[in-house]
């Protein structure tokens, strides 16, 4: 199975860079895009799609601030 490695990859008996397209057994193949090594060059048929929802940050709305009158300075009396 051919794939294109998105990292560098380096054994005792081989070494392939990031961008590189290279064949495997499919095994193998399969363990690397697993892990997000690598991609599918001839992507094989998915499976299922899974669509997931598209996740949205909010903010908590914001609490009041309480003040308190300012004490001026003491003075020798």
């Amino acid at each position: 199975m051919k794939v294109r490695m998105k990292s560098t990859m380096a054994g005792p008996t081989i070494m392939v860079l990031a961008g590189s397209t290279i064949d495997l057994e499919p095994a193998h193949a399969r363990a690397l895009v697993a892990a997000g090594y690598a991609e599918f060059v001839d992507a094989p048929a998915p499976e299922a799609a899974v669509v997931e929802a598209e996740e949205t940050a909010v903010l908590p709305a914001p609490q009041p601030r309480t003040t308190t009158a300012r004490r001026g300075r003491k003075t020798k009396a």
